[in-house]
């Protein structure tokens, strides 16, 4: 009955929308809807087409991974706080020895908590990066007690018209 309804509309000059339109128009906004947890099935199945979108050459592939950064649809674990939550791509480190054994007593890191079984071959992982996801420490803008005081040494009293001075850290070397 559904091959015959599908062979109709196919007859009718429809089309199935390609996977990058149903995640941006179907997908998405659910991730910024849910307020509760996210059924383990729904979500492999989605986190599923995600993937197979990314891989695709549509020509909403820029809006799609413009949006699914912006987007808390992964899997999140703080081992630190015994914690999980659904987080953006920006927020998450992919779970390495060396990057677990380097945030071990940092309790602001997040690591993927997803099924290797999705995002573990490497397009997967290709895909992740491209999204935020790292595989190093961040580095990270920092405010320290001299700011003003190191931004005048910088100036030493010459006539700039852009004078933003900024510090930078890396997550997790002071926890």
């Amino acid at each position: 009955k559904q091959k015959k309804s599908a062979e109709f509309l196919r007859d009718l000059g429809l089309k199935e929308p390609d996977v990058t339109t149903e995640v941006l128009q179907s997908i998405i906004p659910r991730y910024e809807q849910w307020v509760e947890e996210v059924p383990k099935t729904v979500h492999e199945r989605y986190l599923r087409k995600i993937l197979k979108a990314l891989k695709s050459d549509s020509p909403s592939r820029a809006l799609l991974v413009s949006r699914l950064k912006e987007t808390s649809f992964l899997k999140a674990a703080n081992p630190k706080l015994r914690s999980t939550s659904l987080r953006s791509p920006k927020e998450l480190y992919f779970p390495t020895k060396e990057l677990t054994t380097y945030f071990k007593s940092c309790d602001t890191a997040l690591f993927l908590d997803e099924p290797a079984s999705i995002v573990g071959d490497l397009k997967a992982i290709e895909l992740l990066k491209e999204l935020g996801v790292e595989d190093k420490p961040r580095r990270i803008q920092v405010t320290t007690v001299n700011d003003w005081q190191n931004k005048e040494a910088l100036l030493s009293g010459k006539r700039y018209t852009y004078s933003e001075y900024c510090e930078f850290g890396i997550q997790g070397l002071d926890e």
